[in-house]
């Protein structure tokens, strides 16, 4: 337990937080302007998605664009926004904030599709998974180009897909991978989703938020309130939720000019991966879900934030940190985006040790560290957080994604203060 304390004792010497420490030309962040702001990792995705939204006659809710926008996904990424892969939610509707995952409970899971369906029914659209597959049968018919993340993808598992015939023939072609700019195949919608119906049904579901209570000694702190997808005081005792490694995921989220949001996360395992039925999409295996979200309302500066966090062995102290520089006193999004980029650490066991951005952070705080006489091991980039931020004093509302990631948003704003 010495080392143990030693942790919480360093975290401490951190809560002063520089917020003009970053080259704000570095920041990713967007802002609802007059139409909904949506943030994916790959601007195809959005070109798609508002290619087949201006062919529907009739406008869709907030909830619906995030259905089509998710099933256009399944499309350019087939690895990791497949049928299988296992889908977590983070949703602000109607001041409702809500937290849902969807799991798969053995190999014949969908929980993917499973999410979206209960999504629609719960917010009771008019449409249902079959009426988007067909919409995208009719008007999703433009070529589909791999993208940068997907191209990597088919580089490093190329001796596996040789080993399915459907993937060898959509994925390689003269042996090898398809490349950054290649077509795609289009996925046969409603083929997939009445195959859905009929025998991918049975998912574990899971929308548990627990409260966290800062154990700052703090009048101020009063009107600051958490709630996460587990159990943060834990961090507090320096117990953590270490894994064995970080699974694979992907991201999209749509916001709307009165806050209002949703996003979805997908992950999956894919080291057996195989073919879902007779379609290029690719199973992978159930695991344990690392992924931490955390809901933080700020009633003195009129402000919230939804953080999820992903792509580490720990994601849930990567926001723990974050609460303990304390975000929640951000003021408007800029400074809420240099809290999310500024140099992170993630405390490791067996043996305990620290990794650390040590080109990102100053010297100062490397010195702090390293006085410590703690092992210190140097990361390029330690896990990736999305943020949704809302100041009501402003009338401010956006999305801050973070900069060790490429993503595509549809309406930047200036990062100049």
């Amino acid at each position: 337990m010495t080392a143990c304390s030693l942790i919480i004792r360093m975290d401490n010497l951190d809560n002063n937080f520089p917020t003009s420490h970053h080259d704000p030309q570095k920041l990713i962040l967007g802002q609802v302007k007059s139409n909904d702001l949506v943030a994916t990792t790959d601007n195809e995705i959005y070109r798609h998605y508002q290619q087949v939204t201006s062919r529907l006659v009739k406008p869709l809710t907030l909830v619906e664009k995030f259905v089509l926008v998710s099933l256009i996904q399944m499309n350019l990424r087939p690895d990791l926004a497949s049928p299988t892969s296992s889908l977590h939610m983070v949703t602000n509707l109607s001041r409702q904030k809500e937290y849902h995952a969807y799991l798969g409970e053995n190999d014949l899971s969908w929980p993917y599709l499973a999410g979206l369906e209960e999504l629609l029914i719960k917010h009771r659209s008019t449409y249902r998974l079959l009426q988007f597959a067909s919409w995208l049968d009719l008007y999703f018919k433009e070529a589909k180009s791999v993208g940068n993340e997907l191209a990597y993808f088919l580089k490093e598992q190329k001796d596996n897909l040789e080993k399915h015939a459907i993937l060898k023939n959509t994925f390689l072609k003269a042996k090898q991978p398809l490349s950054i700019g290649e077509t795609l195949p289009h996925i046969p919608y409603v083929k997939l989703i009445k195959i859905f119906h009929s025998k991918h049904r049975k998912v574990k579901h899971q929308n548990t938020l627990l409260p966290y209570h800062l154990p700052f000694q703090n009048p101020a702190y009063q009107g600051v309130n958490i709630q996460c997808n587990y159990n943060f005081g834990l961090y507090d005792q320096a117990k953590y939720y270490i894994h064995k490694q970080a699974v694979p995921n992907l991201s999209v989220g749509i916001m709307d000019k009165s806050g209002n949001y949703l996003m979805g996360t997908s992950t999956q395992n894919l080291t057996n991966l195989r073919p879902v039925e007779e379609t290029f999409l690719m199973a992978g295996t159930p695991h344990q879900d690392n992924l931490s979200v955390c809901f933080i309302k700020n009633e003195t500066n009129q402000s919230q934030f939804s953080i999820i966090s992903t792509d580490s062995r720990d994601p849930g102290q990567l926001i723990y940190h974050l609460i303990q520089y304390e975000i929640f006193n951000s003021k408007n999004l800029l400074e809420t985006s240099e809290y999310l980029n500024f140099p992170r650490h993630l405390f490791l066991i067996d043996p305990l040790r620290m990794v650390y951005e040590s080109e990102k952070g100053s010297n100062q705080q490397l010195n702090r560290f390293l006085s410590m006489n703690f092992p210190i091991y140097h990361a390029d980039s330690i896990g990736n957080l999305w943020l949704f931020a809302s100041f009501e004093k402003l009338g401010q509302h956006g999305i801050v994604t973070d900069s060790r990631k490429q993503y595509f948003l549809n309406s930047p704003v200036s990062t100049t203060k």
